[in-house]
Formats: structure tokens, sequence, C-alpha cells
């Protein structure tokens, strides 16, 4: 249920996937993240699959890397607003 951080230098992008976040947990650290903080993935692959089908996928797995191509927000609450200047 926890995704290790991968190393680029020795491991190569096999392809793309598709997964849904729904959660994030600031204080859950992952193998090979240098610093706590996790996002919650539903993954496709089935209940057999991590957690349930879900698993932890670590905020350092998304920084400054080519792990992310593209990443879209949906925000179901209230309206955002802007500050007044």
């Amino acid at each position: 249920g926890l995704m290790r951080v991968p190393d680029q230098n020795k491991e190569e992008l096999l392809g793309g996937h598709e997964v849904l976040g729904y959660a994030y947990d600031d204080t859950i650290k992952c193998p090979g993240a240098s610093f706590p903080g996790a996002l919650l993935i539903r993954n496709s692959w089935g209940l057999g699959f991590g957690l349930s089908g879900d698993f932890w996928l670590p905020y350092d797995a998304l920084m400054g890397n080519a792990l992310q191509a593209d990443v879209k927000i949906q925000h179901l609450g209230k309206a955002w607003m802007p500050k007044a200047a």
C-alpha cells in the first residue's frame, strides 16, 4: 500500500497509467521518500492490489521528475474565491 519512490538513475519509465487521487496525509512516510506526505490513490487493478485497490503515492515521487505527465484537479467543495487585494 506504500509506493516506493523510483530511482530515476536506475529505473526507466515503462508507460503511463491513469489513477485517481482522492485523499492526502502529510504524515505518511513511503519507502525512499526524503520527506513525509502522500496522496491516497485509487488504482484500476482491482481490490486485490495494495490497500483494497488503493495505494499511497509519496509527494516526493511527484516533485521535479517525469512521473506525472498530466495532472487534473477536481474540486467538489465550496467555490474558491480570490481574497480581496
